[in-house]
Order: structure tokens, then C-alpha cells, then sequence
């Protein structure tokens, strides 16, 4: 087993197989998913490190069948999102792909993998970030909570979906579950590409853990490029 580049320490990530590990993110890079479903890998841990348990092309729907209550995963997702005004192929002017980090924690997982795989979240999210570049994160403990709601907090309610416009008059939703409306305030003012991981990061700054960070913009995004 050899420790992710991205970590450090008594507790760092390891990955059961590397080269598997390369290879599958290599494979997710140059993949083509169907609209209204999404390539994914599951990563969950054999014993203290993390193996590649499983893959699929269903999407939200497919991955869920495969989270346990009782167990820390991670799930790298590639999803197709087109235009959400259009009512009908013909009509599509925009057709983007989006790279999705699923965070999973069931609600029966012991304190120790727990604290664990709060750990690894972030030196895994940069070590994927090598092979792609990462477009949201989402953390999630409940079943209902993996779906394609997912898309409305990466995408922050623009008008965009996962589903192919079959036909005319069709109706979809922009807003985004939870966000309030008004003027925006604090960090929800910068292209973040993953709020979570930014505010990780700064925290561990501020309590000494880390000394520096070093972010960067990847096309109109800022994500995190380092830190020590």
C-alpha cells in the first residue's frame, strides 16, 4: 500500500492499489456519460486503507443501492448536464460535463472510522483532483440525501439538468434547495469550487495545523492547490 501524495503523518491516506486507483481515474477522465445518469467510482476502506469496491453508469440512483449505513465511503461521480429551458434536443445550446465528490458516512459508523474518514476527505479530493478537475463536493449520511438533488448545490441553481429534453413544454426548477434569497454574503460571493474543502482548509490555518495554503483558479473556479 502507498500513501496518497497529498498526505502526511501516522494517519494518511493510503490506497489499497495505486496503479488500479490511477487507472480508474484516467478511465473516469475520458468517459462519455448518458445524460440523466453519471459514471461513477465507489471507494470504500479494506482494513486502513481504500480500495475501488465498484463502478457503474447509473448514476445517483444506481450508487445509492451500493452506500452502507454502517460504513465510510467516498464516490467520485461524472455527470452530463444540458440546458434546462430547452424542451427538446433540437433546442440545446448548452451541454456541460461536471465532476461530482460524494462524501458518505452512515449513520452507523463507529466514531473511529468516522473521525477517519473526516481525515482523508480532503488529501482524497486533491489526489483526485490531479487526474480531473473537481467541480463540487456534497456530504451526506442519509440515503435520501444521495439524489440528484446533488446537482442544484453543485450547479448553485442555475438552470441546467441532468436530463435530456425529450419534450415540448416540459418544466424544470432553477432554485436551489436550502439557499436563501438576497444579497449573498461572506465566502458564498467567490466561484468556490468546493465550499466545504476551502473552509477545511482555513480552519486548519487558523488552528495552527497548517502554516499556508495556496489557491488557484481552474477556468472560473478558485480550488485549493496546496498547503503545509
Amino acid at each position: 500500500m502507498v500513501s496518497a501524495p497529498s498526505s502526511s503523518g501516522s494517519h494518511a491516506l493510503k490506497l489499497v492499489d495505486p496503479a488500479d486507483f490511477e487507472k480508474h481515474m484516467r478511465g473516469l477522465v475520458t468517459a462519455l456519460p448518458l445524460p440523466g445518469a453519471g459514471d461513477w467510482i465507489l471507494l470504500s476502506y479494506v482494513g486502513d486503507a481504500l480500495s475501488i469496491v465498484n463502478t457503474g453508469h447509473g448514476g445517483f440512483v444506481e450508487v445509492v443501492n451500493h452506500l452502507h449505513e454502517d460504513q465510510a465511503s467516498f464516490v467520485v461521480m461524472k455527470v452530463v448536464l444540458v440546458d434546462a429551458a430547452a424542451t427538446s434536443s433540437d433546442d440545446i445550446s448548452y451541454r456541460t460535463h461536471k465532476n461530482i465528490f460524494l462524501s458518505w458516512v452512515g449513520p452507523n459508523v463507529k466514531p473511529v472510522p468516522r473521525a477517519k474518514s473526516s481525515q482523508h476527505r480532503v488529501p482524497l479530493y486533491q489526489a483526485i483532483g490531479v487526474y480531473m478537475p473537481m467541480h463540487g463536493e456534497v456530504q451526506a449520511m442519509q440515503k435520501e440525501d444521495v439524489s440528484d438533488a446533488i446537482l442544484n448545490k453543485i450547479t448553485k441553481g442555475k438552470a441546467i439538468s441532468s436530463d435530456e429534453p425529450k419534450a415540448k413544454g416540459a418544466s424544470h426548477s432553477s432554485s436551489s434547495p436550502g439557499r436563501k434569497s438576497g444579497t449573498a454574503k461572506s465566502i458564498d460571493v467567490l466561484p468556490l469550487q468546493s465550499t466545504p474543502v476551502f473552509e477545511d482548509i482555513i480552519s486548519e490555518v487558523k488552528a495552527g495545523g497548517k502554516n499556508w495554503a495556496v489557491f488557484e483558479y481552474h477556468g472560473e473556479e478558485i480550488a485549493v492547490a496546496g498547503s503545509g
